[in-house]
């Protein structure tokens, strides 16, 4: 039994890693918003997998199987491969400077090379063009060992800016806060959605953005759909939005085609797409 489940997680790993190198991961990208919601400042980048066969798989399926064959730093340096590819060339027609943001785990924090990865990443680009923001995600805990927060440091030493993904839904979010530095908190859509009716949202929503004044760390707000919810973000003084009322995932040449436009404001949320979900990487 144990040999026949060790060959099978060989024989993924391999197919995983055949899949990754055969050019089949997409680059999406996710704008962020200002704080006064008229003008564009970055973009997350999610990763879809445009399978032969099976067609659009999404992050969902697929990351937990990156993550369990250990190829998750892997796929995000070929993430870095295509995001610079795609944007090294059209840098000037970016917002100056321009927020990119990758959902990286502690994974990518324990491997020694990951910060050669970003450093070599942001060397595709000009100088002060492009702000890195790693997201870190909570599907494994970071152990905060001081090996682990030197290469914190480093990241930081670097340029590039630490976000706590999904902010107030997490196990470790607040000892995180207290073991490193971190410059963004990221609050989950869950406490956005339907601000400010949700009574029990709003609360905890208010105590994140004093919480993150305090620290002196920027807020990001993620999966805002409507007016409501934007104006009173604004009033509490949340410093980005990103959400389908602004803009759903795109490739490039839509990114492209967005950011030459302010957001639009009063506009309809778009509605998510069939399957798509919450998770993202």
């Amino acid at each position: 039994m144990t040999n026949r489940l060790l060959t099978q997680a060989r024989s993924l790993r391999a197919e995983l890693k055949r899949r990754l190198r055969n050019r089949e991961l997409l680059a999406y990208y996710q704008p962020f918003v200002a704080a006064d919601g008229k003008s564009w400042v970055g973009a997350e980048v999610l990763v879809r997998w445009q399978h032969p066969v099976k067609g659009m798989i999404l992050p969902h399926v697929f990351i937990p199987l990156m993550e369990q064959t250990r190829l998750i730093v892997e796929m995000t340096t070929i993430l870095f491969e295509r995001v610079a590819n795609d944007l090294s060339a059209v840098v000037d027609q970016l917002p100056k400077p321009f927020y990119l943001s990758f959902n990286i785990s502690a994974t990518h924090i324990a491997d020694p090379q990951f910060i050669h990865h970003c450093r070599r990443f942001l060397a595709r680009f000009p100088s002060s063009s492009i702000l890195l923001l790693l997201e870190i995600t909570e599907r494994e805990e970071i152990i905060t060992t001081e090996e682990n927060l030197q290469r914190l440091r480093q990241l930081r030493e670097a340029g590039i800016r630490l976000a706590l993904d999904d902010f107030g839904v997490g196990y470790s979010n607040l000892k995180y806060l207290m073991e490193f530095e971190t410059d963004v908190l990221m609050i989950d859509r869950v406490f956005v959605s339907g601000v400010p009716a949700n009574k029990s949202a709003r609360h905890i929503l208010d105590s994140i953005v004093y919480l993150a004044k305090r620290l002196n760390i920027d807020t990001i707000a993620e999966g805002i759909e409507t007016q409501s919810e934007v104006n009173y973000l604004k009033a509490k003084g949340v410093s980005f939005f990103q959400g389908y009322f602004f803009a759903q995932p795109m490739r490039i040449e839509e990114l492209l085609v967005t950011l030459a436009d302010p957001p639009a404001t009063g506009s309809m949320p778009r509605n998510r797409p069939s399957g798509e979900s919450t998770q993202k990487s």
